[in-house]
């Protein structure tokens, strides 16, 4: 694997819009760019920004072939030291196909993004062997605290240190065990749409990480349902559940819950199963390198996950 040189403050981070555009039109688009390079440099970075953020082609930062185009050069681009996506959306997957992964290989930089960016995260683990950071993006709300402390750790390319919750509580323990594996996966439905694709999901012996977001709870047990099919939750040997936001029954009284579909899950996984990590769709999420090696420890009634090399 892949681990590209750390940056941290005094770094270029260059900024790249690869997936949707900014629903609410082209001056509010314009703004949201304005915005993430004013966080980025309140951290501490220099940013460049690639005109494509600015762009707008229906849903999309531009089309697809110059959303391809755009994140090749941030690759290759000798004043830019990392990469940060500037919002997730949709359409990263459709230009997967027209990347020139030799080139990327041959210029490795840290990569951050999530949610819609699970795709390229997948796409560059598998074509590249490139470790990327399921992190924050432009349009995340500034990071604060041990959200901004996880970010530039993640950044920094270190190792040997516990994930924390940024707000202090500890992840659930849904089934007990040790493990010690490289850390894969993101977004539920991004995950689930990349089987029977040349850059699908694979978990074997490894940690599986999932979080998602705005779904009802038969949408989250049909992903699960697809995935465990898929024999994915065989394969893991581990699974960090993250941050489920406002994902709820459609029809109240049901009776059937999140936690109701999580424990079911937990009984396919060979291995540990741990939840309320607070990575994804958050305020204040914590970064996680992906392609890295980790350690779940459950011992007592808390679940730990380290970042051990």
């Amino acid at each position: 694997m892949i681990i590209p040189k750390g940056v941290g403050p005094g770094a270029c981070i260059g900024l790249v819009g690869i997936s949707g555009a900014v629903a609410e039109g082209e001056d509010a688009q314009k703004n949201a760019v304005l915005e993430a390079e004013r966080k980025l440099k309140a951290y501490g970075f220099k940013v460049k920004t690639d005109p494509i953020c600015f762009d707008r082609k229906g849903y999309f930062t531009g089309s697809d072939a110059d959303r391809a185009r755009a994140l090749e050069n941030m690759f290759q681009d000798p004043e830019v030291d990392a990469i940060m996506c500037f919002k997730g959306g949709w359409g990263s997957s459709r230009f997967l196909d027209m990347l020139d992964y030799d080139v990327i290989r041959k210029h490795p930089k840290m990569f951050v993004g999530f949610s819609d960016i699970t795709s390229v995260h997948l796409a560059l683990e598998k074509k590249c062997s490139m470790s990327t950071i399921h992190g924050p993006m432009g349009t995340t709300s500034q990071l604060q605290g041990k959200a901004l402390e996880s970010f530039l750790y993640a950044l920094s390319g270190k190792s040997g240190y516990e994930v924390v919750n940024p707000d202090g509580s500890e992840p659930e323990v849904l089934k007990h065990g040790h493990t010690e594996a490289e850390l894969v996966g993101g977004n539920l439905s991004l995950l689930c749409a990349s089987l029977g694709t040349p850059f699908e999901l694979d978990c074997r012996g490894k940690i599986l990480f999932i979080e998602e977001v705005h779904e009802y709870l038969y949408a989250v047990d049909r992903y699960m349902t697809h995935l465990s099919n898929a024999g994915k939750f065989r394969d893991c040997c581990g699974l960090v559940l993250g941050a489920f936001t406002q994902c709820e029954q459609e029809t109240p009284g049901y009776g059937y819950t999140l936690r109701d579909i999580f424990m079911e899950t937990a009984e396919k996984v060979q291995g540990p199963v741990i939840g309320g990590l607070q990575a994804g769709h958050l305020a204040q999420p914590v970064s996680l390198p992906l392609g890295r090696e980790y350690e779940i420890r459950t011992e007592g009634g808390a679940g730990k996950l380290f970042l051990v090399r």
